[in-house]
């Protein structure tokens, strides 16, 4: 089943849900799909919900894929696509990694990201109380 997005607005922040077969290039133009998503709705707080998401992730594409993300929402946010946002990614591992490199590459290129597999943790990063 290859990569899809759904996004679902809800009352205080965008959830965007990804759900198939992890493959690397539709992975990249899921980031594509999703900052069309977060710019349509002008969103600030974006839930990105991968749990439904299978495969393995190697070192360098999980590199490749935080990189482009961070580049990719700071070229948009510059163009003045939509506002400084706030991202929460909810995951389990081996889509997340425990150690949060994924976290890591995107923070030091300047997101304000999250990257947890605990719901709750991911909406108070938000600083929003729905239930995922």
């Amino acid at each position: 089943m290859p990569l899809n997005l759904k996004s679902e607005p809800q009352k205080n922040y965008l959830l965007l849900k990804i759900e198939g077969q992890y493959l690397f290039p539709e992975a990249m133009e899921i980031i594509e799909l999703l900052f069309k998503s977060v710019e349509e709705n002008q969103a600030l707080k974006i839930l990105i919900d991968v749990r439904g998401v299978a495969g393995l992730i190697p070192s360098l594409e999980r590199f490749h894929l935080f990189e482009t993300f961070a580049f990719r929402y700071f070229d948009l946010k510059n163009l003045g696509k939509f506002p400084y946002a706030r991202f929460a990614i909810l995951g389990v591992y081996p889509i997340i990694d425990p150690g949060k490199f994924d976290e890591t590459v995107a923070v030091n290129r300047g997101m304000t990201l999250k990257v947890t597999n605990d719901p709750a943790e991911a909406l108070e990063w938000l600083s929003v109380a729905s239930p995922v």
